[in-house]
C-alpha cells in the first residue's frame, strides 16, 4: 500500500510503501508519480522518477531511502527531541524509532538481480 507523494525535502517529494515485513520511504524524488496513496505495488514496478534538489549549496540528484521494521505506527519523521536514534556524531535523526539499517537487504536484494551483460 502507498501513502504520498507528499512534499518532502529541498524541492522533492517522497512516497512510502507498506512491503508487509517492512516499510519503505523513498524520498527526493519527483513530484509526479507513478504510483499514488492506496495503490499496490509489485516487484519491479516503476514508482517514480529521482527528483532534483534545489536550494542548497551543492543541488543534486538522488534517491533518499529509510527503511522502517514495520513495528510501529505514525508518522515517520518525528518532531524533534522525540527520536532516541542519533548519528556517530550524536545528532538526532528525527525518525521512527524502528527505523532500520538497509545494508543487509540492500546486498540480498543485489545478489538476486540478474546478472549485466
Amino acid at each position: 500500500m502507498v501513502r504520498g507523494p507528499y512534499e518532502f525535502y529541498s524541492d522533492t517529494f517522497a512516497l512510502e510503501i507498506d512491503h508487509g515485513s517492512f516499510l519503505a520511504r523513498y524520498g527526493e524524488v519527483q513530484g509526479y508519480t507513478y504510483v499514488k496513496a492506496g495503490d499496490s505495488v509489485t516487484a519491479g514496478q516503476r514508482i517514480a522518477r529521482v527528483g532534483h534538489l534545489v536550494g542548497i549549496d551543492v543541488p543534486s540528484d538522488m534517491l533518499h531511502l529509510e527503511l522502517y521494521a514495520n513495528t510501529l505506527s505514525g508518522a515517520l519523521t518525528q518532531p524533534a527531541g522525540n527520536s532516541l536514534l542519533r548519528s556517530p556524531d550524536n545528532v538526532p535523526f528525527y525518525r521512527r524509532k524502528d527505523l532500520q539499517n538497509p545494508t543487509d537487504r540492500l546486498n540480498t536484494w543485489q545478489s538476486r538481480l540478474p546478472q549485466a551483460y
